[in-house]
């Protein structure tokens, strides 16, 4: 199926395929930020576990849901990793 082909079928619809795709993967990357069993994990290997390769747009996609930057999000947590590396300061 083509990108194109994919777009006509959603053209009906209130959600853009881009939205359907994203929205999960940031509600995954959430709830792995706040999960201290996977405060070890970088928040580029967050990212990467819910396909989005590129921290920088995870943290702009992110802060766009969210309000907060996903190294904000986990301090508020309290889950902020080894070292406290993923902490603000």
């Amino acid at each position: 199926m083509s990108v194109r082909q994919l777009h006509r079928l959603f053209e009906d619809e209130d959600t853009a395929v881009g939205e359907m795709v994203r929205t999960p993967r940031l509600a995954g990357g959430r709830r792995d930020l706040a999960d201290p069993a996977l405060s070890h994990l970088s928040i580029g290997a967050v990212a990467a576990r819910w396909g989005i390769l590129d921290s920088a747009k995870f943290g702009r996609i992110f802060r766009a849901a969210h309000g907060l930057s996903p190294r904000e999000y986990r301090a508020r947590r309290g889950h902020c990793g080894a070292h406290r590396r993923n902490c603000v300061r």
